[in-house]
């Protein structure tokens, strides 16, 4: 809900800024968090707990050309792939919140243990691969109450 509030602020805020690349960063970010969302919510459906859902997210961005440039405008970047970016890291923990409250999913395990995957080539070094909701069967009631709040495709 606090990221949503934030994109809401942003966008408003965006009118006001004389900064032509500050406000396309801005609205780039706002519309990559609507896009990471609807990935996020066909990549693991109600029903098909996907605990990569972030990397297939990840991957499905850097495949569309048009989703790419969204990426790399709402970091300030020209490829996507460099490290030690604020915004680049800011932006990818966003994506993996927004993937984790789509699928219902929890970074930690039964044994409390949080598994990090690096990977390569892709515009996120590492991701969390998520561990389904407790209660399996609740699992859409899960899924609807933590979707509030998500950014939704216009």
């Amino acid at each position: 809900m606090a990221d949503y509030a934030a994109t809401v602020l942003s966008e408003h805020a965006a009118a006001a800024i004389n900064d032509a690349k500050a406000v396309e960063q801005i609205k780039a970010e706002a519309d990559l968090k609507r896009a990471a969302a609807e990935l996020a919510r066909r990549l693991s459906p109600p029903g098909r707990f996907d605990p990569d859902v972030t990397l297939a997210v990840f991957r499905s961005i850097r495949a569309d050309e048009r989703l790419a440039a969204l990426y790399r405008a709402a970091i300030g970047s020209a490829d996507g792939f460099e490290r030690n970016n604020p915004d680049k890291a800011r932006v990818n923990r966003i994506i993996g919140g927004i993937c984790k409250a789509v699928s219902g999913g929890s970074s930690k395990g039964p044994d409390g243990a949080v598994a990090m995957v690096q990977v390569s080539g892709e515009f996120c070094f590492t991701y969390t691969r998520l561990h389904p909701p407790l209660g399996n069967p609740t699992e859409s009631r899960h899924r609807s109450a933590r979707n509030e709040g998500l950014p939704n495709e216009h």
